[in-house]
């Protein structure tokens, strides 16, 4: 399963966020650092804010969580949704 988005600091485009994907007991990280044309057109920002991360999930339906970390390290859900993988 692949996850891509975008995420930001609002008072900070530029800083690199760590996001982490997590379903079934299955997790794996990132970081931003992609171009992303949605954020540029919603947003209005020029920054590398978009990410991509993969999870190797089995047959099944799994629910599944993003989280960004935020600048003071804690974790700020930014997803949750059941997915099937056939």
């Amino acid at each position: 399963v692949v996850v891509s988005g975008w995420a930001f600091d609002p008072n900070q485009h530029d800083r690199t966020i760590t996001i982490s994907a997590a379903a079934s007991g299955v997790s794996a990280n990132t970081e931003t650092g992609q171009a992303n044309a949605a954020a540029r057109r919603v947003y209005g920002i020029d920054a590398e804010c978009g990410f991509e991360v993969e999870l190797a999930l089995p047959v099944g339906t799994h629910d599944l969580t993003v989280t960004a970390t935020t600048s003071d390290g804690s974790g700020l859900s930014i997803g949750n949704q059941t997915i099937v993988v056939t």
